[in-house]
C-alpha cells in the first residue's frame, strides 16, 4: 500500500469539529449518547438525508465495520476520486492497526482480495488502456469506466468464480453508483466519514489516542 504525507487543511479539521459539536449538542440523555457512540455513518441518513437512507444505510450497518470502512473508501475513490479523510481512515485500518485494534476485523484479507480482483479485472485488457498514460489519468479512466458503464454482471461473475473472496470491489462499485444517483452532494459522504472517524475513536483504547 502506497503511503504519503500531506499537510492537513484547516477547513477539514473545522468541518469535523463542527459536525461533532452538533452531535454533542443533541446528546441530551444517556439514550442519545449511546446512539451517537454506536453510529457508523447511518445516523447521517436518519438526520439529514432520510430520502436516500434505504439506498445507502445498508453499506454502513448491514456489514462488518472493517468491510464497510474499505467499501466506503473505495467507493469514495471511484466517485469523488481521492479525499484526504477517506485516505487517512484507510491508512489507520491497514497501516496503523494498533490504533484501531478492536475494529481491524479481516481488513488485511479484504484489502488483498480487493487488489487482486481489480488487477484481474478485464478492463485492463481493453485496447483503450494505454501503458503511456499517467497513473492519475489511468486510475481516473478506470473509475469513470466502473461508475458509468454497466459492469455489475461482469464483477458478479468474477466473484462467483471465487466464492471464498473477501473483496469489497463489487460492493464499492454498487455504492459508488448509488451515490452518483443523488448528484454531486459531497455533504452526504463527508458526514458519513466523520461518523466513521468518531466511531473509530470511541471504540479505540485511550492509550492509542496518545500515539
Amino acid at each position: 500500500m502506497y503511503v504519503s504525507t500531506s499537510v492537513i487543511n484547516k477547513n477539514y479539521l473545522e468541518y469535523i469539529f463542527n459536525v461533532l459539536q452538533q452531535k454533542a449538542k443533541t446528546s441530551i440523555n444517556n439514550e442519545a449518547i449511546e446512539q451517537v457512540c454506536s453510529t457508523r455513518g447511518n445516523l447521517v441518513f436518519d438526520d439529514k438525508f432520510c430520502l436516500v437512507s434505504k439506498y445507502l444505510s445498508p453499506w454502513t450497518i448491514d456489514m462488518d465495520y472493517d468491510k464497510s470502512w474499505l467499501t466506503w473508501h473505495l467507493a469514495t475513490d471511484i466517485y469523488y476520486w481521492i479525499k484526504k479523510l477517506s485516505d487517512y481512515m484507510a491508512y489507520l485500518l491497514l497501516r496503523r492497526q494498533e490504533l484501531v485494534l478492536e475494529l481491524v476485523g479481516r481488513s488485511d484479507i479484504r484489502f488483498q482480495h480487493t487488489i487482486k480482483e481489480i488487477e484481474d479485472y478485464s478492463y485492463w485488457k481493453e485496447d483503450s488502456v494505454s501503458t503511456q498514460m499517467t497513473l492519475e489519468n489511468l486510475l481516473r479512466r478506470f473509475c469513470e469506466y466502473v461508475l458509468y458503464k454497466k459492469v455489475d454482471d461482469e464483477i458478479q461473475i468474477s466473484i462467483g468464480e471465487t466464492n471464498d473472496s473477501q473483496s469489497v470491489f463489487h460492493d464499492a462499485c454498487l455504492l459508488a453508483k448509488q451515490l452518483a444517483m443523488f448528484g454531486d452532494d459531497r455533504e452526504i459522504i463527508s458526514n458519513v466519514w466523520v461518523e466513521m472517524l468518531s466511531y473509530a475513536a470511541i471504540h479505540s483504547s485511550p492509550r492509542s489516542h496518545l500515539a
